[in-house]
């Protein structure tokens, strides 16, 4: 049951990313950009500060 929940909040966040991206694309194309350069460090830095235990 777990598994389902996280691989479907995956799929959601996924399919969220899609939408954004498909939508911004249009449109603020530069803001998009930055935006998601932003988004991608901060994962980056949070899997980094993760537990060597709890990383993927």
């Amino acid at each position: 049951m777990n598994t389902y929940f996280s691989s479907l909040r995956i799929y959601l966040v996924f399919y969220y990313w899609v939408h954004s991206f498909s939508e911004f694309n249009l449109s603020h194309k530069r803001q998009f950009t930055m935006g998601w350069a932003r988004q991608s460090v901060l994962v980056t830095i949070h899997i980094q500060t993760m537990p060597e235990t709890s990383r993927p």
